[in-house]
């Protein structure tokens, strides 16, 4: 978000790689943390639009979630971008090196308990 509280724009090339990024994950059932930061639930809103369409391939499912959900999920973008040092990136290996590296991070902290 902008220093005024407004969302700031999130570039087609980002959402593109997010939205790779986001159904790779989905697809491993390896959302839970993504869930957990979603502090304007709309991960709830955008997942039910992928069951509706479970049975689409892989760029039909991107292209009717970016047609349906864009707004949320520039909102989670940003979300994660400013909470969560997302990496702000086109690039879908970013996306998915950063969350691995949270995930290795709470199964660390949690082995060390």
């Amino acid at each position: 978000m902008s220093e005024n509280g407004e969302q700031q724009a999130v570039s087609d090339k980002v959402l593109s790689a997010f939205v790779d990024f986001y159904l790779a994950e989905g697809k491993n059932e390896e959302l839970d943390l993504i869930s957990q930061w979603d502090t304007h639930y709309v991960v709830a809103g955008i997942n039910e639009v992928l069951q509706l369409n479970s049975y689409f391939n892989h760029d039909d499912k991107k292209a009717v979630l970016i047609n349906r959900k864009k707004a949320e999920l520039e909102e989670l973008i940003n979300t994660l971008i400013d909470d969560h040092d997302a990496p702000n990136s086109s690039d879908e290996a970013q996306w998915t090196d950063w969350y691995q590296k949270h995930l290795d991070d709470l199964y660390s902290a949690g082995r060390a308990d």
